[in-house]
């Protein structure tokens, strides 16, 4: 495996990877049906690779360099360890590692504290060459590589009401693809998302504004701006979980680079039910992430897609409908459209076999009991502006006002938020939340 290693002063051609360095530094979430087969997450099909990559010590004003190639690779992301990135004091600057994918020139800058929301690894990137490099401020930096998991192409999975996939394209921006369990996750707060039980996998993503796949069918992964990484210590949900109690109540990180949140970055959350507020016949659609075969495109695999359908039975803690939905579903929203609110979450497959889909009811009342008892950044307070946990300190405020700043749509927070006017009642609503402790 070709991999190219450089140390240099910086100079003009590595000051755009730089943009992201005060972000970087900042962020130091009817019919009677039979029970459908107990549900499996497809997965993401993909082999580790093996690697020994380190930059050694960076000294300050150097950087540091690499291609990382993996020959035939659909998408990379990259494990580090042992990494040393210094923040000055004050957090007025940090070292940071950026990757570029040589594909489409997307771009993810990590600082310290990034890296350790990412559990060491990158995010998700398209093609089969990386460009790695280091930055040192202040003192020395290093990093080292040591494997990267490769993807290559994805099975296929169905679960269709009848005899045609009557799915179509949507952009629902609430609605998140979830890795590496090839599932989907949606929002319902700043930080906090739902999604199903059995999704639940180690250092998980959610991925927003995702791409057309390949015409044969392979993912195709947003930009890293566009990807969060959940935090392990968020995670709620019943083990094992069982039909009807098949649920996921978690937080995801910031953006390591625009250093939003899910809702600040997608503008809409959903509304929950609560229990019994909804009746069989209501008009339910699902929308998320299934797999397609043909006649549907293949470019739509795994992509957003969406269908409408009678809600059919509800037996108190499993919902039942005729809406058609495949592999990659899983934890999608069942969204009550005749009353504008979310059911249950989409768990089990059962068109084929028993002739209707399945999802955990929002009467569950374990899950409500999680919901009002969140865990790690889910409970982090909104005054904790650079989600590192604890009281507000003066790195939350340097953090707001470098977004404040930016004019970043996070911190527009008035009680009028989102009038895109960055002025004094936005900066005095922080100072006021942040003076009081929370």
């Amino acid at each position: 495996m070709p991999v190219l290693d450089r140390t240099r002063r910086f100079d003009q051609s590595f000051v755009r990877p730089l943009a992201g360095l005060l972000t970087a530094c900042a962020m130091l979430t009817a019919p009677a049906f039979a029970q459908p087969e107990a549900p499996a997450a497809p997965g993401l099909p993909s082999e580790s690779v093996a690697l020994d990559i380190d930059s050694g010590w960076v000294e300050p004003g150097e950087v540091f360099d690499t291609l990382v190639d993996v020959p035939n690779a659909a998408w990379l992301r990259l494990a580090f360890d042992d990494a040393v990135l210094p923040t000055l004091e004050g957090g007025q600057g940090c070292s940071i590692v950026t990757i570029e994918s040589m594909r489409d020139g997307a771009v993810q800058t990590l600082s310290a504290v990034s890296l350790r929301h990412w559990q060491d690894t990158s995010a998700y990137f398209n093609g089969d060459q990386l460009i790695v490099r280091v930055y040192a401020e202040g003192a020395p930096a290093r990093v080292r590589i040591v494997g990267a998991t490769a993807g290559f192409d994805l099975p296929e999975a169905r679960s269709i009401c009848g005899t045609a996939d009557n799915r179509t394209q949507s952009n629902d921006p609430r609605s998140a693809r979830f890795l590496p369990a090839v599932c989907t996750a949606w929002i319902i707060g700043d930080v906090d998302l739902l999604s199903a039980g059995h999704c639940v996998e180690d250092n998980a993503v959610v991925e927003f504004n995702v791409p057309p796949s390949t015409s044969s069918g392979v993912i195709v992964h947003p930009h890293p701006d566009d990807q969060y990484p959940i935090d392990p210590a968020s995670m709620q949900s019943p083990v094992p979980y069982s039909y009807g109690n098949d649920w996921a109540y978690f937080g995801a990180f910031p953006n390591s680079n625009t250093g939003l949140t899910p809702l600040q970055a997608q503008g809409e959350a959903y509304t929950l039910a609560p229990p019994g507020a909804w009746q069989a016949g209501d008009t339910i659609r699902v929308a998320g992430y299934g797999t397609t075969y043909a006649p549907t495109p293949r470019e739509w695999n795994y992509t957003q897609t969406t269908h409408t359908g009678r809600l059919v039975e509800d037996r108190d803690a499993v919902l039942l409908y005729d809406v058609d939905t495949t592999g990659g579903n899983s934890g999608s929203a069942i969204f009550d459209q005749t009353r504008g609110v979310v059911i249950g979450i989409h768990t089990n497959a059962g068109c084929n076999s028993a002739g209707g889909n399945a999802g955990t009811s929002m009467r569950n009342i374990a899950l409500w009991n999680a919901l009002a008892n969140p865990l790690g950044v889910s409970n982090t307070c909104p005054a904790d502006w650079d989600r590192s946990g604890g009281a507000p300190n003066s790195s939350d405020f340097l953090a707001f006002l470098n977004d404040f700043t930016a004019r970043k749509p996070g911190a527009d927070i008035a009680p009028e938020g989102g009038d895109s006017d960055w002025d004094s009642d936005d900066l005095l609503h922080f100072l006021n939340t942040w003076a009081a402790g929370c």
